[in-house]
């Protein structure tokens, strides 16, 4: 019920970002041409494929790394997005990884919030656990 508010939120920072940009950065201008509204349809599908691993993640379909491969796979696609360098960690990775916690316990905040901060501390401990196996952190391959 919340996700479409949501998803229209998102999409709204993305628009207001851009033209904040555009207004810094007037060369930059061109680049918000209506030619170019495939990037911002783009960026809202990439949104609602975030919201879908989360939410598979959070009922126990994925694991956080898959999720986080998934992730990774998405942030690649046109246009690219940064890398997720807000996000702490040794790797980009583990910094995925944080990333996909993230995203799933918004998630999770709006449809359990009782759980959300519980369910973020068991990803974080997972986290832990595979860095202290493995070393660092390794995602398996994502689907195409």
């Amino acid at each position: 019920m919340t996700k479409r508010p949501h998803l229209t939120a998102m999409a709204l920072i993305l628009v207001l970002v851009a033209l904040a940009a555009a207004l810094l950065r007037p060369e930059r201008a061109r680049d918000l041409s209506p030619d170019d509204d495939w990037k911002l349809r783009a960026v809202g599908r990439r949104i609602q494929e975030k919201e879908r691993i989360a939410g598979e993640l959070i009922d126990g379909r994925l694991t956080l790394f898959e999720a986080a491969a998934r992730f990774r796979r998405l942030n690649a696609e046109p246009p690219a997005a940064p890398p997720p360098l807000s996000y702490p960690g040794d790797s980009e990775e583990e910094r995925l990884c944080r990333q996909v916690i993230r995203w799933a316990s918004h998630r999770l905040q709006e449809r359990d919030p009782g759980r959300a901060n519980d369910r973020a501390a068991a990803w974080e401990e997972e986290l832990r656990r595979h860095k202290e196996r493995h070393g660092t952190v390794v995602l398996p391959d994502a689907p195409p």
